[in-house]
Protein backbone atom coordinates (compact mmCIF):
# COMPACT_ATOMS: atom_id res chain seq x y z
CA UNK A 1 0.00 0.00 0.00
CA UNK A 2 0.95 3.19 -0.84
CA UNK A 3 0.98 5.13 2.43
CA UNK A 4 3.16 4.20 5.53
CA UNK A 5 2.51 5.04 8.96
CA UNK A 6 4.29 5.17 12.27
CA UNK A 7 3.08 1.53 13.39
CA UNK A 8 5.03 0.40 10.10
CA UNK A 9 8.47 2.04 10.78
CA UNK A 10 8.17 0.84 14.53
CA UNK A 11 7.76 -2.49 13.51
CA UNK A 12 10.30 -2.75 10.71
CA UNK A 13 12.77 -1.28 13.46
CA UNK A 14 11.79 -4.00 15.53
CA UNK A 15 12.66 -6.20 13.28
CA UNK A 16 16.19 -5.35 13.38
CA UNK A 17 18.72 -2.61 11.78
CA UNK A 18 19.46 -4.95 8.63
CA UNK A 19 15.67 -5.86 7.50
CA UNK A 20 14.61 -2.35 8.61
CA UNK A 21 17.28 -1.12 6.29
CA UNK A 22 16.03 -2.78 3.29
CA UNK A 23 12.60 -2.07 3.99
CA UNK A 24 13.14 1.54 4.30
CA UNK A 25 14.54 1.56 1.18
CA UNK A 26 11.75 0.14 -0.50
CA UNK A 27 9.55 1.83 1.34
CA UNK A 28 10.59 4.91 0.04
CA UNK A 29 11.05 4.18 -3.54
CA UNK A 30 7.59 2.64 -3.46
CA UNK A 31 6.21 6.15 -1.81
CA UNK A 32 8.20 7.93 -4.46
CA UNK A 33 6.78 6.07 -7.36
CA UNK A 34 3.16 6.95 -6.37
CA UNK A 35 3.93 10.59 -5.29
Amino acid sequence: RANFTAADMRESNFSGSTFNGAYLEKAVAYRADFT
